[in-house]
């Protein structure tokens, strides 16, 4: 319950996705007294389990792990949660201009426009390589790169629209872009974070980062959970803070901000001009998607030589293939932006997608799973189309604003952002900070 102001919890913090979850488990470790609040009725963030049409809970957040992600893996072993890797065998299709062709890699079937996408993504890699993880922003000719876009780099370099298309999409998809028109920057921070050159579909967790959660939450034993807790105003008091969700009211010597500045920018901090003076957090955009779920009683792709992978210019970018040793499963990717779309509408376009495709079978799916993050108030958006100028407009990986005031989400780290692995790193990190400079001062008294 509320402590109304009363005596002090050592830590609050707001935001109980996986990166206030990590810091909540280390805090309560170290033996703080740790206060877990959020706005939704529900812990998880940007993991959530939604329930598909035959009633199964299915996840509708994360899922995919990259290969550059040591902090996910080593969490996941710890938690005993297994990866599986993409069944898939056969021909991918990629879609251009409405027609889908076979390939087994990125234009196969035309070495001439296979070698310009090739010379893009070695041009592009070695760019976005040159540093060490998460220190390309540091580059001296950082501001220059952020002035320019990714098409506007792309298509000084190819004159084939569909390679230049493919490439942005490709390299622009999982920060939540809907055309691509985002710092060439950002990108080459975005796959720099990453810690590896991938697109990052291969491995999977058949039930979601919803498992990760559930783990951690079972772990935090003595630390006190407060859902429907709306944050708008935080504002430094006795030496320490209150957090305010309207007449409720939480005080802590400290606080761990767990959330996109997108959202951050829903609170009023009071006596706390260094966050309202932030450029970064007030330029940071972000856009929900749609992730869907198509499971089938069989894999009748395969029966014409298909993996079930499908890629392309259109609408939806990606259908993946997850299905598993159970399962028959078709994963949708699909950034939409906000839309007044019909859930509806939604299931017809992907299962017309897949059919035209896959096959005609794919219009008869066993269960179909639907989740719009455009529908969650609380989520501020999943990917993160930073603007040219965004990045190079001030810290955007600002962690400490005041003496006890952190940042944690994956927005605030810069290995792994975007991504559950940033998500894992903030948590991490917000702990370890808060923990040494409560031990720095015990040691001075």
């Amino acid at each position: 319950m509320e402590n109304s102001g009363g005596s002090a919890v050592d830590v609050a913090v707001v935001g109980a996705g996986i990166a206030g979850l990590v810091a909540a488990r280390e805090l309560e470790a170290a033996g703080c007294e740790v206060m877990l609040l959020d706005a939704r009725e529900r812990i998880g963030g940007r993991t959530v389990r939604t329930v598909a049409e035959s009633g199964e809970l299915i996840e509708g957040g994360a899922q995919f792990v990259k290969g550059g992600h040591s902090a996910t893996l080593r969490l996941l072993e710890e938690s005993g949660i297994a990866l599986q890797t993409s069944p898939a065998a056969g021909a991918d299709v990629y879609v251009e201009g409405g027609i889908g062709r076979r390939e087994t890699a990125p234009f196969s079937g035309s070495p001439e426009r296979a070698r310009e996408y090739a010379a893009l993504q070695h041009e592009f890699e070695a760019l976005a390589f040159s540093c060490g993880t998460g220190e390309i922003v540091a580059r001296a000719d950082a501001a220059k790169l952020d002035a320019e876009s990714l098409p506007e780099w792309v298509s000084a370099r190819t004159d084939d629209r569909g390679v230049s298309r493919r490439f942005v999409t490709d390299t622009s998809f999982g920060m939540g872009s809907l055309d691509g028109e985002v710092s060439l920057l950002a990108a080459l921070h975005y796959a720099n974070a990453a810690g590896a050159p991938d697109l990052g579909h291969e491995r999977f967790i058949a039930t979601g980062f919803s498992t990760l959660v559930d783990a951690l939450a079972v772990q935090l034993r003595e630390t006190t959970t407060l859902l429907d807790f709306h944050v708008d105003h935080v504002e430094r008091a006795n030496g320490g803070y209150e957090i305010r969700s309207g007449s409720r009211v939480v005080s802590a010597t400290q606080v761990v901000l767990a959330m996109s500045p997108v959202l951050m920018r829903c609170i009023e901090f009071v006596g706390l001009d260094v966050v309202d003076d932030w450029i970064p957090g007030r330029r940071w955009r972000q856009e929900p998607s749609v992730k869907g779920l198509l499971r089938y009683e069989r894999p009748f792709w395969a029966d014409t030589g298909l993996s079930g992978n499908v890629a392309g210019d259109g609408e939806i970018s990606y259908l993946i293939n997850t299905s598993t040793p159970e399962s028959h499963d078709l994963t949708v990717l699909w950034n939409l932006g906000r839309h007044d779309r019909s859930p509806a509408d939604l299931r017809r376009t992907m299962l017309d997608f897949a059919a035209e495709h896959l096959g005609h079978e794919a219009l008869a799916p066993r269960d179909v799973a639907i989740t719009d993050w455009s529908a969650d108030p609380f989520s501020g958006g999943c990917g993160s189309p930073l603007s040219p100028g965004d990045l190079t407009s001030g810290d955007p990986f600002a962690f400490e604003f005041a003496p006890g005031l952190v940042r944690a989400g994956t927005e605030s780290s810069p290995i792994g952002w975007g991504s559950v692995e940033g998500a894992i790193r903030s948590g991490f990190r917000a702990a370890e900070v808060l923990i040494s400079g409560e031990e720095q001062k015990g040691a001075d008294r």
